[in-house]
């Protein structure tokens, strides 16, 4: 049986603009496929979009990981171009002590980042892909 994977915002959460992307990205698929019994019948605003080709093998376990047990805020946005020394968020302590600030280790596209605030000492937290090959 065939099936479609996507990568999305992640943390068992969607978005309601992740839920249009999904919709019409599907369709077009099919359309692409030419699985549409009556492809003029489903509409689709193309509007403009931005193309990149992002490097890396999704290799999830070259993830950088949490120093300390805590709750992760995020301050870059998954599929965020960042540069080495950015922010990408804070682990706080129950308390509210700032725990460990996390900064990109390269520059990259931000393609994972966690998703739920809970995070313990050794869970990944984000992974970038590579600018350039």
């Amino acid at each position: 049986m065939p099936w479609l994977y996507t990568e999305a915002y992640g943390g068992r959460r969607i978005r309601q603009e992740d839920r249009e992307l999904f919709y019409k990205g599907t369709l077009r698929l099919l359309r692409h496929l030419g699985m549409l019994a009556n492809p003029e019948r489903w509409s689709l605003d193309l509007g403009s979009s931005v193309r990149r080709t992002i490097y890396g093998d999704g290799n999830f376990d070259r993830s950088s990981e949490a120093d300390a047990d805590g709750f992760f805020v995020p301050q870059a946005a998954l599929g965020a171009e960042v540069r080495r020394g950015d922010s990408i968020g804070t682990i706080y302590s129950l308390d509210g002590a700032e725990q460990q600030r996390i900064c990109a280790e390269a520059d990259g596209y931000l393609v994972m980042l966690l998703g739920t605030p809970v995070v313990r000492k050794g869970d990944p937290i984000y992974l970038l892909a590579s600018l350039r090959q």
